[in-house]
């Protein structure tokens, strides 16, 4: 009983904790981690250092739609507006026209972050490569810039 009382004690503070810092924002990224272009909604966690970035981007590859769904977990190092941002993460890419075929490859991200003190605004530009290992191993060079708004809390 006394376990059961610690770890329920240990699961509402961590909860608090991570609630009473988080924050969210929305980006727009030039050749990011989503191919041309990408929407993506992120969460960030423990005074703007861990990061959750869901992302979507969808246009048409010969004529067929094509969609790609990034995750990517992302962690940030610094104090003040300027930041090195490193992340890893999966992008699933999906055919709807070819029987919901899809494929998945690996993403590493190395880049900056500037985001001032009283400002929503986030700029990031970074290097991205794809990690193909289904098949074989592939290491495709990729980067990309972006825009974002926080919304709510402190930025």
């Amino acid at each position: 009983m006394q376990r059961f009382i610690l770890i329920a004690g240990l699961l509402l503070f961590a909860r608090h904790f991570v609630y009473a810092q988080s924050t969210n924002a929305f980006h727009a990224e030039a050749l990011g981690m989503g191919g041309i272009y990408s929407l993506s909604y992120e969460r960030t966690f423990g005074a703007r250092q861990w990061m959750l970035q869901p992302g979507i981007s969808v246009y048409a590859s010969d004529s067929k739609p094509l969609i790609i769904i990034p995750v990517m977990f992302k962690k940030a190092f610094g104090k003040g507006p300027h930041r090195l941002e490193t992340g890893i993460g999966q992008g699933f890419t999906i055919r709807p026209e070819d029987g919901l075929k899809f494929f998945a490859r690996g993403l590493l991200l190395a880049g900056w972050r500037m985001q001032r003190n009283e400002s929503p605004w986030i700029f990031r530009a970074f290097y991205m490569p794809y990690i193909s290992y289904l098949i074989n191993l592939q290491y495709q060079h990729w980067g990309g810039v972006g825009i974002g708004y926080q919304i709510g809390g402190k930025p």
